[in-house]
């Protein structure tokens, strides 16, 4: 999990318009490395969608660029726009609904 080189990486695939998760981390967040081992089964399988996890102990500008106060924090963007807004522990099962069968997907 990184900081800002990720966070710039992921901002650029959302003016792509690609289908991009970012999850907000922390260092101590168990749930976090959790969710993030499942989004990245999830971008394994479907490769128009990106997945990143930005820990804000590296990159806290991204806290108050994005309005995160509780990690995790997940973000899904479709066609550059934020479309799903999650905070807190989400299923594997809620993980695959949001991104695969969302808006615009």
């Amino acid at each position: 999990m990184n900081g800002p080189q990720e966070l710039r990486e992921a901002e650029d695939a959302v003016r792509n318009g690609v289908t991009t998760v970012i999850l907000f981390t922390a260092p101590w967040c168990k749930p976090c490395e959790d969710m993030y081992r499942v989004l990245s089964e999830i971008a394994d399988v479907a490769d128009d969608i990106k997945v990143y996890a930005i820990d804000l102990s590296k990159c806290p500008e991204a806290a108050i660029k994005y309005s995160v106060i509780n990690v995790p924090t997940l973000i899904v963007f479709k066609g550059g726009r934020p479309v799903t807004r999650r905070v807190g522990v989400v299923r594997r099962e809620e993980l695959y609904s949001l991104i695969s069968l969302g808006p615009g997907r």
